[in-house]
C-alpha cells in the first residue's frame, strides 16, 4: 500500500467503527494526484453507483466522497417526499443543515422574533409561525442538539470523542421516538439514539435501541432505516459478533449508496469460519453475490473465483462488471506502469501476462453463457485483454468487428481504445504517424474528460519518447517525456543543445512537433533561450571565444533585458567570504557576453603586459572562483540553480548529506588556483601576495572537498604559504579574524 492509501485508511478509521461519522483530515491538493494509463472504463449509467469501487491506484475510492454531498442529496430527498412539493428543497436544506439548535429553539419560543424573520421566505418557518408542523421543528431541534456529538473531527484518533452531556440527548431521542405518532419522525428519533448510544460507546443498548425502535418502524424512511442499520452493524462489530456484524454490512453495502464507502469499510472477515457463517446468514443469491462481491474487492484478493460464483448465483449482477472494471484496470496498471516513470519501452511492456490470459478465458465464457448484464462491458474487456498480452494485432481486428455492434458509450471507448492500440503499434515515428496520431487525438479529445485525455496524452508522448530515442532525436525524446527542464541542468549537455536549437529551428514542423516546442515556452523567447544556455554551457567549459561567437547571435535587447544573461554579481572583485546568493551584490555593469569579452582581454595582457600580469592573473582568478559554485556571480556558467542546489560541500546533517559522486554544480578549482598561484608568484607586492596565498588556500581547501579525500595535508600550500612568509601582513591579520579555516590551520602548526 502506497503511502497516500495508508493516510486515507487512517481517515476513514471513524467510519469504520461509526459509519455515520464525518471524518476531515489535512487539506489534500490536487496536485499531489497523478493520473495513470487507465483506458479499460466503461463508465456506463449502471455503474456509476459503484464509481467509488472501480479501480483507482493511488486511493481506494473516490475523493468526492470524503464530502457528505452524497448523504446530504439522499436526505434531502426523503424529507422533499415526506414533507410534500409544497416546500422549496433550498428551504428544507436550510433548516436541516444551516440552521443552528439555538436558533430553532428560538423560532419556536418567538415565532415572530428577529431569527424568524430573517427566514420569512423560507416556507417550513412561514408554517412554524402559523403554528403547523411543530413536531418538525421539534424533531429538527433534536437533531441538531445530537449532531455536536456525531462530528469527530480527528481522523487519528488521538483524541477521545466528546460525550458530556450526551445522556440526556440520548433519553430525549428515544422518548421522542416512543412518544410520536408519525412513522417518519419515529424512525429518525430512534436513528439518532442508535447513533449518540455508539459514539457514547454504548454498543450493547444502541444494539437494543435499533431492534426495539428502529427495526420495528424502517417502513417509516427506508434510507434513515439503512442508516441506522449501518451503525447497527458497527455496534456488533465492537461486540466482536464478526459474521452478524459482517452480514449487516453487506446489507447496507447493497442497498444504501449513501453509505456505500462507510459499509465497505466496516465489512471484514478475519477467518474461514466467519466466512461459513456469513454465507449461512445470506438469504437469496444476491445477497450470496453481494458477500462475494466484498470478498473479491480486499485489495490483496485475486478476484476471480469470486467472479465465478457470483456469474453462477447472480449472473445479471452489475457488481460483476464492477470487479471485472477493477481487475481489468490492476493488470493495465501492472502491464503499462506509470507514465512518466516506465523503465522499458511499450513493446518490452506489452506481452504475456498470466492474469490476463485467465480473466480473458473467463470473459470468454460469460459471453458464451449469454448471462450478463451489459455485454458491451464484456466484449470490451476480451478485446483490451488482447491489447494487454501485446496482441494489438487480434485486439484490432476483434475492435473492428464488435465496435457497430456496442452501445453508444461503447462507441467512443472503442475509439479510444483504437487510437490506444494505434499508438502501440507504432514501430517508427515518422512524419505522417505524427500528423495522424496527432489529429485524430486532438478529434477524440473534444469527447473525452480532461483527466482521460491527459491519460491518451501521457501514453502517446512516452511510446513516442522511447521511439525518438532508439532514432536518435534526443530532443524530441526529452520533450516527448516533458523534460524540457533538463536543458538547464548543471552540467549543460552541449550535443543536447544543439540537437535542441536544431529541432527548434527546423523549416515546416508537423502538428506534433509544434506541440512538443510548447514545452521550451513562448516561440519567440524558445531561440535565445537556447543560444543563451549554449554559450553558458561553452563558458562552463572554458571555451570563451566559442561562447562570445554565440552569445553575439543573440539580439541586443535581449542581452539588455534578460535577468538570467545579466550576472549576479561582479566576478572580478575579490571576495574572502564565500556567497552562493547574493541579492544585493551588485553586477557592475557585466552580464555574460560582457564578462566573456573582458575574460579574453584579461587573458591577452598577461602575455602582452608582463609588468601587469599579476594583477591581471588576480583578476583572472577572482572571475573563475567567483563564476564557480562558490561564488555570488555563479549565473555566469550556470544557467539554472534550484532550491536544492543551495547546500556547502561536504554539508552533513540531517536535512542533507554531501556525495561528491553526485554534485553537479561548477566546482573546478584548477583555473582559479593557477591564476591565484601566478599572481602570488609574480607581485612584489606582500599585502597582494598574501591575498593570493589565502585564495589559493580556498581553492586547495574546495578542492578538498570535491576530491572526498581523508587527510588535508596536500591541500594546505596556499595558508602555509600565508603563514610563514606574510604573517605580518595587515591582510593576514584581517584574513585570521574572518577565516575559521585558516584559524584551524595556525592553530594545529
Amino acid at each position: 500500500m502506497n503511502w497516500n492509501a495508508k493516510i486515507l485508511g487512517l481517515m476513514m478509521l471513524g467510519a469504520v467503527l461509526t459509519p455515520a461519522a464525518q471524518t476531515h483530515a489535512c487539506a489534500w491538493s490536487e496536485e499531489w494526484e497523478y493520473d495513470f494509463y487507465r483506458f479499460y472504463e466503461p463508465e456506463f449509467t449502471h455503474l456509476e453507483a459503484y464509481k467509488p469501487f472501480n479501480f483507482t491506484f493511488d486511493r481506494l475510492y473516490d475523493y468526492a466522497l470524503l464530502d457528505d454531498t452524497t448523504s446530504h442529496t439522499a436526505n434531502l430527498k426523503e424529507w422533499q417526499q415526506y414533507l410534500g412539493s409544497k416546500f422549496k428543497t433550498k428551504d428544507i436544506a436550510t433548516v436541516v443543515y444551516t440552521l443552528s439548535a439555538d436558533e430553532l429553539v428560538n423560532i419556536k419560543s418567538n415565532p415572530n422574533g428577529n431569527v424568524a424573520k430573517g427566514y420569512l421566505d423560507n416556507g417550513l418557518v412561514q408554517e412554524w409561525q402559523a403554528g403547523r408542523r411543530m413536531d418538525v421543528l421539534d424533531y429538527l431541534i433534536l437533531a441538531h442538539k445530537a449532531e455536536p456529538f456525531c462530528l469527530y473531527d480527528d481522523p487519528w484518533g488521538e483524541e477521545e470523542r466528546v460525550t458530556e452531556g450526551i445522556d440526556p440527548v440520548i433519553a430525549a431521542a428515544k422518548a421522542g421516538s416512543k412518544g410520536s405518532n408519525d412513522a417518519f419522525l419515529k424512525l429518525r428519533y430512534a436513528y439518532q439514539a442508535v447513533r449518540l448510544e455508539q459514539y457514547a460507546g454504548k454498543y450493547e443498548m444502541a444494539a437494543e435501541t435499533y431492534r426495539q425502535l428502529a427495526l420495528p418502524n424502517a417502513s417509516g424512511d427506508p434510507l434513515i432505516a439503512l442508516w441506522a442499520q449501518c451503525h447497527y452493524a458497527g455496534c456488533l462489530r465492537n461486540l466482536e459478533l464478526e459474521a452478524d456484524a459482517a452480514y449487516q454490512f453487506s446489507l447496507v453495502f447493497d442497498k444504501c449508496p449513501s453509505r456505500r464507502v462507510q459499509a465497505w469499510y466496516g465489512w471484514r472477515i478475519l477467518s474461514d469460519d466467519i466466512w461459513e457463517s456469513v454465507q449461512a446468514k445470506c438469504k437469496s443469491n444476491h445477497e450470496m453475490a453481494t458477500v462475494y462481491f466484498l470478498r473479491g474487492y480486499a485489495s490483496n484478493a485475486d478476484p476471480i473465483e469470486d467472479m465465478r460464483q457470483m456469474q453462477e448465483l447472480d449472473p445479471a449482477s452489475k457488481m460483476i462488471e464492477v470487479l471485472l472494471l477493477r481487475q481489468i484496470n490492476a493488470i493495465e496498471n501492472e502491464v503499462l506502469e506509470y507514465p512518466f516513470a516506465a523503465d522499458s519501452p511499450l513493446s518490452k511492456r506489452l506481452g504475456p501476462n498470466p492474469a490476463a490470459r485467465e480473466l480473458q478465458s473467463f470473459v470468454a465464457e460469460v459471453m458464451g453463457s449469454g448471462k450478463m448484464h451489459d455485454r458491451s462491458v464484456w466484449q470490451l474487456a476480451h478485446t483490451y485483454l488482447h491489447f494487454l498480452q501485446g496482441n494489438i494485432t487480434q485486439a484490432s481486428s476483434e475492435l473492428a468487428q464488435k465496435q457497430a455492434s456496442l452501445s453508444a458509450e461503447g462507441q467512443l471507448k472503442a475509439k479510444l481504445m483504437d487510437l490506444v492500440f494505434r499508438i502501440a503499434a507504432v514501430k517508427k515515428v515518422d512524419r505522417s504517424v505524427e500528423n495522424t496520431i496527432f489529429k485524430d487525438f486532438t478529434n477524440l479529445s473534444e469527447k473525452l474528460s480532461d483527466e482521460k485525455a491527459e491519460q491518451v496524452q501521457r501514453f502517446r508522448d512516452e511510446a513516442f519518447a522511447w521511439l525518438y530515442e532508439a532514432q536518435g532525436e534526443k530532443a524530441k525524446a526529452l520533450l516527448a517525456r516533458r523534460q524540457g527542464w533538463r536543458i538547464n541542468e548543471t552540467p549543460i549537455n552541449l550535443d543536447l543543445i544543439n540537437d535542441m536549437i536544431a529541432f527548434e529551428a527546423k523549416d515546416d514542423k508537423t502538428l506534433y512537433e509544434r506541440e512538443l516546442l510548447k514545452g521550451l515556452g513562448e516561440a519567440a523567447d524558445r531561440k535565445n533561450t537556447l543560444l543563451e544556455i549554449k554559450g553558458t554551457g561553452l563558458l562552463a567549459r572554458n571555451l570563451i571565444p566559442e561562447a562570445i561567437t554565440v552569445f553575439k547571435l543573440l539580439p541586443e535587447t535581449y542581452r539588455n533585458a534578460s535577468e538570467t544573461f545579466t550576472l549576479n554579481a561582479d566576478p572580478f572583485r575579490v571576495v574572502t567570504t564565500d556567497v552562493v546568493n547574493c541579492e544585493d551584490c551588485g553586477s557592475d555593469g557585466y552580464n555574460k557576453l560582457a564578462f566573456a569579452e573582458r575574460m579574453v582581454d584579461l587573458q591577452k595582457k598577461v602575455l602582452t603586459d608582463p609588468a601587469n600580469a599579476a594583477e591581471y592573473h588576480m583578476l583572472l582568478g577572482n572571475a573563475y572562483y567567483n563564476t564557480s559554485y562558490f561564488g555570488a556571480a555563479w549565473n555566469a556558467m550556470d544557467y539554472y540553480r534550484s532550491g536544492g542546489g543551495w547546500y556547502y560541500l561536504g554539508q552533513q546533517d540531517e536535512y542533507y548529506k554531501f556525495d561528491v559522486a553526485t554534485f553537479d554544480e561548477i566546482v573546478d578549482m584548477s583555473h582559479a588556483k593557477a591564476h591565484f598561484s601566478k599572481a602570488l608568484a609574480g607581485t612584489k607586492d606582500k599585502e597582494k601576495a598574501a591575498m593570493a596565498a589565502f585564495m589559493v588556500g580556498k581553492c586547495e581547501l574546495n578542492q578538498f572537498y570535491i576530491d572526498g579525500a581523508e587527510s588535508m595535508t596536500a591541500y594546505y600550500s596556499g595558508f602555509k604559504t600565508l603563514k610563514e612568509t606574510y604573517k605580518k601582513t595587515d591582510t593576514y591579520k584581517a584574513l585570521i579574524k574572518e577565516c575559521m579555516y585558516l584559524r584551524d590551520y595556525v592553530s594545529i602548526r
